[in-house]
């Protein structure tokens, strides 16, 4: 691999075995072995103790997500590296030629939706979920000396009182001075053949923009909802009415 030859001085000898995964083969996954430093061990052979070069292997998996267009890279070693690869992956596998320090991501989740008594998820009966509600919320107070709530409901409490309890602890604080800062939220599938028990997922959107929605099928189609309900991350506003950095 020429890049490790260039910073490293190893990589002479490099296999890369290609796969693609996913439940529709949206990820394709490379997994390369690039020669490492020569090592010696030490070992014993017919009981005399001796020294043996080897030249070892060593690992880096590539994984590029074609439905949300995004590479991830598991490599052992320094943070400026990973960053080389990206730059290699694109050049090799992608045909494109990206900056070494890709912009930073400012886009942040508008959470207050979710403060609207009306808001309720509809997924589409292809994405397999029959149930998803919010079941914990931390709400940022904006007026008067500054402070967060947050609401957790039991594991059998209807959905339904989150917003009644969150009323209840901001009564006489206007709505605009309320600001969702953190969502849980409790997914449930369709049940399938043999399932006893329907599955059920559960996962945080946090402001600015974290979500720990696992990367797998079912994840996939969490995200798919939440994107349909308009629920992800956005251009700060300034950065919308100027235009040049709306995406």
């Amino acid at each position: 691999m020429e890049l490790f030859r260039e910073k490293e001085g190893r990589g002479d000898h490099c296999t890369v075995e290609q796969f693609r995964r996913g439940a529709h083969g949206e990820r394709e996954y490379y997994f390369a072995y690039p020669q490492d430093h020569r090592q010696t061990a030490i070992e014993y052979n017919k009981g005399a103790l001796t020294k043996r070069p080897h030249r070892p292997a060593f690992e880096i998996i590539f994984i590029h997500d074609d439905s949300k267009n995004t590479l991830s890279i598991w490599h052992r070693g320094k943070k400026e590296r990973v960053v080389d690869l990206q730059v290699a992956f694109a050049r090799a596998v992608l045909g494109q030629d990206i900056p070494r320090q890709s912009l930073r991501d400012d886009r942040v989740y508008d959470l207050d939706v979710f403060l609207d008594p009306e808001f309720v998820f509809r997924p589409r009966p292809e994405f397999g979920i029959a149930s998803a509600e919010v079941r914990e919320m931390r709400v940022r107070i904006l007026w008067g000396e500054q402070h967060s709530i947050t609401v957790a409901l039991g594991a059998e409490t209807p959905g339904r009182i989150l917003l009644q309890r969150l009323g209840a602890v901001t009564y006489g604080i206007p709505q605009s001075m309320l600001k969702v800062v953190r969502v849980g939220i409790r997914v449930t599938f369709e049940p399938i053949l043999n399932e006893a028990i329907p599955k059920s997922r559960k996962f945080e959107i946090g402001y600015p923009n974290v979500c720990n929605v696992q990367d797998d099928s079912r994840g996939n189609c969490i995200q798919r909802m939440l994107a349909d309900h308009g629920i992800e991350p956005m251009r700060k506003p300034e950065e919308q009415a100027d235009g040049s950095h709306a995406g």
